[in-house]
């Protein structure tokens, strides 16, 4: 398989890099609810890179956004209500959240739409986010 995967990098090499950049970070895998929450909007956007109009890209961003502000509110919302023992989970829930999970999910809407610069503006929530694991 290793000659496979070489000629086929030597023919086309962009398409390889571009596959492997676009795979899940396997941190994920430490966070089952992040994992399952990953692979429904990868479904998804498989789905929308079948029709992905240029039109309803400021429209998707718009819901795309809403959607990671409500992950973000329940991990937070989780998070104030867990008993000591269990915030150290949360706080690691909200780390692979803020450096793996919103970053992928904003690159591959990127990569739908072609963009080279960010569609999304995930600063907004990835903030709130940091704080949780940064009191770690």
């Amino acid at each position: 398989t290793d000659s496979i995967l070489s000629a086929a990098k030597a023919q086309n090499p962009l398409m390889i890099e571009r596959r492997e950049s676009f795979a899940p970070n396997r941190v994920l895998l430490d966070v089952p609810p992040l994992a399952v929450l990953t692979n429904a909007y990868l479904h998804g956007f498989n789905e929308l890179r079948q029709c992905a109009i240029i039109t309803i890209r400021p429209k998707l961003a718009e819901i795309l956004m809403q959607e990671l502000q409500k992950v973000v509110d329940r991990i937070i919302a989780q998070k104030s209500i867990a008993r000591s023992a269990r915030q150290q989970d949360f706080a690691y829930l909200a780390e692979v959240a803020a450096r793996h999970f919103i970053p992928y999910i904003e690159r591959c809407f990127n990569h739908i739409f072609q963009s080279t610069s960010s569609l999304l503006d995930t600063s907004q929530v990835l903030d709130p986010l940091s704080e949780l694991f940064q009191e770690k």
